[in-house]
């Protein structure tokens, strides 16, 4: 259709050339009788003229309507990005704080929790099911280390579904240091989905 358009254009361009060309040449060529002719002549110049124009201009609408169509698009797609990013932030904090609760209080008035209570399966399950709802609009970036935190997770889910005797036992030998590990990488892909929101240009202004 673009190829064709072109064409058209310049041909008539080629064409309004030649008529001009012979108009002018019949001015100092023509008998009275022919010289009647020239307003036809004239007319149908005109009328190409105007054929060129209107094609030239619509032309150029179709591709500006094009380009606001692309840029329309993307505004719309980055937002559903932003707000599946936003979704999925928090529910990594409150899978991470989870965690946390067994390491450190948040204030002062809240005990740190046993490791025979650890059942992270539900907070789990919350960002995993977040995960696979928001996949299409995630980043590439970020659904790498999604998948990266699925498998470090694993472990710890496995401990958790144990008996609260080997469960402690677990938790206290080598557990910890695992959910140490996790917390610290779910920090990463937080921090990665501020980045790609742009919260990190915004706090650098």
């Amino acid at each position: 259709m673009k190829k064709n358009t072109i064409v058209v254009i310049v041909l008539s361009i080629i064409i309004v050339i030649l008529l001009n060309h012979i108009v002018i040449s019949g001015v100092s060529k023509s008998s009275s009788t022919e010289f009647l002719k020239l307003p036809i002549l004239n007319s149908i110049i005109i009328a190409l003229v105007s054929i060129t124009t209107m094609i030239i201009t619509n032309y150029f609408n179709l591709k500006r309507i094009k380009l606001e169509t692309k840029e329309k698009i993307i505004l719309e797609n980055f937002s559903i990005r932003r707000k599946a990013n936003s979704k999925l932030f928090y529910a990594l904090l409150e899978y991470q704080n989870y965690f946390n609760k067994f390491f450190k209080a948040e204030n002062t008035f809240e005990e740190i929790l046993d490791w025979k209570d650890f059942s992270p399966l539900e907070y789990y399950n919350k960002v995993f099911n977040l995960f696979l709802e928001q996949l299409i609009n995630l980043h590439p970036d970020t659904i790498k280390l999604m998948e990266q935190l699925i498998v470090k997770s694993f472990p710890l889910i496995q401990i958790s579904l144990k008996n609260e005797i080997d469960k402690v036992e677990v938790m206290k030998d080598s557990g910890s240091i695992e959910c140490l590990i996790l917390t610290d990488f779910i920090s990463e892909i937080t921090e990665q989905l501020k980045k790609i929101n742009g919260m990190n240009d915004l706090d650098n202004i």
